[in-house]
């Protein structure tokens, strides 16, 4: 007899991977796995995590759409951090489009469990505060930052966002929140934000 490819979560909910329902989705959940889940595959001077991530992404975006950039990783949660190289390979193999399905999958569902209008067209509108933040986290995070790969996202900013890349780097080099301190923190946000989005 097969299984349906399912993970279990933090919470004890089974959840089907190619079949996600709203029931088993929790915002505690998503804190949690997100917190602990590292960013550029852990290859980082120091932890940092899909939460931290998130929590700058929202600082920064917070004038724009706060709840949408805090959530903007959540099917992280469910099918964890797939780096942008690998992305890439798996595009040139052609498997690229069922990933990306896959991920807006999620995303709806999590949008129907926690109750947000437009969800994943939201998420899709962050994109320039992700490439903001993914330059800020190369440069303070990464033993490479001036290696010419990474040329292409840095050439692609205007100076009112080259500014905020440099703000975000001296935040991310003065912040060193625990795990537990990053979940609570993450949790805290969303309560506060969800009762402020309608």
């Amino acid at each position: 007899m097969e299984y349906p490819p399912c993970i279990a979560t933090y919470s004890g909910k089974m959840v089907n991977l190619l079949n996600p329902e709203p029931a088993d989705v929790c915002i505690e959940d998503i804190a949690h796995s997100l917190s602990l889940i590292n960013r550029y595959t852990g290859h980082t001077k120091r932890p940092y995590s899909v939460a931290t991530h998130s929590i700058l992404a929202m600082e920064h975006w917070r004038d724009v759409d706060a709840l949408a950039a805090l959530l903007h990783d959540s099917a992280e949660a469910y099918i964890g951090d797939v780096s942008s190289p690998f992305k890439q390979i798996l595009a040139v193999k052609g498997t690229g489009e069922a990933l990306k399905r896959l991920e807006e999958r999620h995303l709806a569902v999590i949008g129907d469990a926690l109750d947000i209008n437009n969800f994943v067209p939201r998420v899709r509108a962050t994109k320039l505060m992700d490439k903001i933040m993914l330059v800020a986290e190369v440069k303070a995070l990464l033993p490479y930052p001036d290696d010419p790969g990474w040329a292409p996202w840095v050439s692609r900013l205007n100076e009112e966002e080259s500014l905020l890349v440099e703000k975000i780097v001296q935040e991310i080099e003065e912040g060193d929140s625990s795990i537990r301190e990053t979940k609570e923190r993450f949790l805290d946000l969303y309560w506060e934000l969800e009762e402020e989005d309608y």
